[in-house]
């Protein structure tokens, strides 16, 4: 389904996503995929000793699931920009709910375009990543003026 410009409106959510619970394998898994294999993502002692009380999700783990919260909203081309910040760490077990919403309509070189706020919250509803996204939007009228 397209979302166009001329049908969004400031304060829109995008379709909230909840991910399974975070596991030890995923880690280890996303260690081969990023080639990131710090010890405190796969060894439980090593996260003990580094003052982590066992092992935490890589940051950029968690990033990824919340760039799912915009390319399941859009297609992956229409992103022109995806920034995040690291606001706590993400353990096994944690259920990783991301959700977003438009904060902005404006146009750059005839481009119609959103910017969105994303995060990504535990089951405690404590933030663990927070970001922002811009995307273009097709309009429904071609050339007309923006909102």
């Amino acid at each position: 389904m397209t979302i166009y410009f001329d049908d969004i409106q400031i304060g829109a959510a995008l379709p909230t996503v909840v991910n399974e619970p975070l596991t030890q394998i995923q880690f280890v898994r996303y260690s081969g995929a990023s080639g990131d294999f710090n010890p405190i993502h796969t060894v439980e002692q090593a996260g003990i000793e580094a003052g982590n009380n066992g092992v935490i999700a890589h940051g950029m783990l968690v990033a990824g699931l919340l760039g799912r919260v915009v390319t399941n909203w859009i297609e992956p081309r229409q992103v022109r920009k995806i920034a995040v910040r690291f606001t706590a760490i993400s353990r096994a077990g944690d259920v990783i709910t991301c959700r977003g919403q438009v904060v902005e309509k404006f146009e750059v070189a005839g481009e119609a375009r959103v910017r969105g706020e994303v995060e990504a919250v535990d089951q405690n509803g404590q933030a663990k990543v927070k970001g922002e996204f811009i995307a273009a939007l097709p309009r429904r009228v071609a050339g007309k003026g923006s909102s």
